[in-house]
């Protein structure tokens, strides 16, 4: 096997296992993962590398607990003053 023999290999494997990623995911509809996959064969190996990244980075950002405050209680700028 020559050099070129063995990065398409890697890289229809590369491309395989991000369509098998894409499809099994639940946050996308039917014409999103066929559309996914279609960029991942037609861009072959940035394609697959960057839709692979962004749906990492989806996932992460989810699974994060939100560390700030958010609605409700008291900031000060709601009192009134009572004495003139």
């Amino acid at each position: 096997m020559d050099v070129v023999s063995i990065i398409l290999i890697v890289l229809c494997l590369l491309n395989l296992s991000v369509c098998v990623f894409l499809s099994q995911r639940e946050d996308l509809e039917i014409v999103q993962k066929v559309a996914q996959i279609i960029i991942v064969w037609f861009v072959p190996f940035l394609g697959a590398l960057g839709l692979y990244a962004f749906h990492r980075s989806q996932d992460k950002d989810v699974s994060k607990p939100f560390k700030g405050k958010f609605g409700g209680g008291d900031n000060g700028s709601s009192h009134t003053s009572t004495g003139d």
